[in-house]
């Protein structure tokens, strides 16, 4: 780790560029949206929500949205642009979710050819994806290898870069203590310093805090630095929610849009069992379940009491599951299964800072919340999911 005061882009990759006026002559200017009316364009934006409440996915459907120039959600693009996606967390299962939202959109699965996704006008969608954990709070040569990485996109391809999306906050801190000023502030300096090269938006994908209502997770300087928070509430009993404008610092905040996930067929795993992924769509009456709940007082994203770490831990397990289970004969039926120390040792690269009795408590109390709630199978060393019908990833 170094100092925060360390973490100045040299000039080199950093040129400034200040122009100095007259406070007389300067005009009101127009919000230039990204989004109309919900994400400014080279704003710092954070889309949050508890675990479970289908961040990534949202993300990637707005990329596309912006990318392709499709209106997403009732609000108008104001034109395409590329856009660039640093998936930290999930990265083995972002194919899945980009096949997915290709064939929502009758784009195709794809054939890992080309530049782009297309549009459903024959424009070619600009989305360009990092799979790796970056550092950008605390590591010059992590944040030199992304600048010299993008810098050799746009000169290859003469791209300009309308969106920067970092999934998530978590696994781009580098180790660091979300809720100590200086680490959140060099985060944030690093993002700016970015922001600036490219002249693009950049959008934080987070975690809200263990109080829901009380938004951003860490320290309050994240709150202050970014120019729209976007909140999503997940709807107890259904797979939808809605995406709150809880700030918007040159427009109206307060709107809510409602969603819903539908499960699509992307494929089969081995030729043995259908694999299923999400897409995102418009629900208005997400909009008022949300609605009716809050008058009731509900909370929770679950009505099984599923919620905080054993959801988190869930998540951790179906990507394993995904990426390194294993199909053995366990209790007289077949299931993919995976070591419960190997589950362990992933959930513990999430709780990065905890100590090894606090890691060892959580797991126990996740196994026993997971079982009560007939969400997995353990015997032995292995573990399992069960589900009501085919996996979805």
């Amino acid at each position: 780790d170094i100092a925060p005061d360390e973490l100045i882009i040299s000039d080199e990759l950093m040129p400034l560029r200040y122009n100095i006026e007259p406070w007389e002559l300067i005009q009101d200017e127009p919000v230039d949206w990204l989004i109309e009316n919900l994400l400014p364009r080279k704003s710092l934006i954070a889309l949050y929500g508890p675990p479970a409440s289908y961040k990534s996915f949202i993300a990637l459907d707005i990329a596309h949205a912006i990318a392709s120039g499709r209106e997403w959600m009732g609000h108008q693009v104001s034109k395409p642009g590329a856009v660039l996606i640093i998936a930290g967390e999930g990265h083995g299962g972002i194919g899945a979710r980009i096949k997915a939202l290709r064939l929502h959109h009758g784009l195709g699965a794809g054939t890992g050819t080309g530049t782009g996704t297309g549009s459903e006008s024959g424009r070619q969608a600009q989305i360009f994806v990092i799979r790796s954990q970056i550092n950008l709070r605390s590591s010059k040569k992590d944040i030199g290898d992304l600048v010299l990485a993008i810098d050799a996109l746009i000169e290859e391809l003469q791209v300009k870069l309308d969106l920067i999306i970092v999934d998530t906050l978590a696994r781009s801190f580098g180790g660091g203590n979300e809720n100590n000023s200086e680490d959140m502030g060099a985060f944030i300096t690093s993002l700016g310093a970015i922001q600036q090269r490219y002249v693009t938006g950049v959008m934080i994908i987070h975690h809200s805090g263990k109080d829901q209502e009380k938004g951003l997770r860490g320290h309050s300087s994240l709150l202050g630095a970014v120019d729209t928070e976007l909140q999503i509430h997940r709807n107890e009993t259904q797979m939808s929610g809605t995406i709150r404008v809880s700030k918007q610092k040159d427009g109206e905040d307060g709107r809510e849009i409602g969603f819903r996930m539908v499960a699509v067929d992307i494929g089969t795993l081995r030729q043995l069992e259908t694999v299923k992924s999400l897409a995102v769509e418009a629900d208005e009456e997400a909009v008022q379940l949300a609605r009716d709940a809050r008058k009731k007082g509900a909370k929770g994203p679950a009505k099984d009491g599923l919620t905080g770490i054993p959801v988190e831990g869930l998540m951790v397990l179906n990507r394993l599951l995904k990426a390194e289970g294993v199909m053995e004969t366990v209790g007289g039926e077949r299931h993919k299964v995976i070591l419960v120390s190997r589950w362990r040792e992933e959930f513990a690269k999430m709780r990065v800072g905890r100590s090894e009795k606090t890691i060892t408590n959580n797991m126990t109390d996740i196994c026993r919340v997971l079982e009560s709630a007939q969400k997995i199978g353990i015997s032995g060393l292995k573990v399992w999911c069960i589900y009501d019908s085919v996996e979805v990833f």
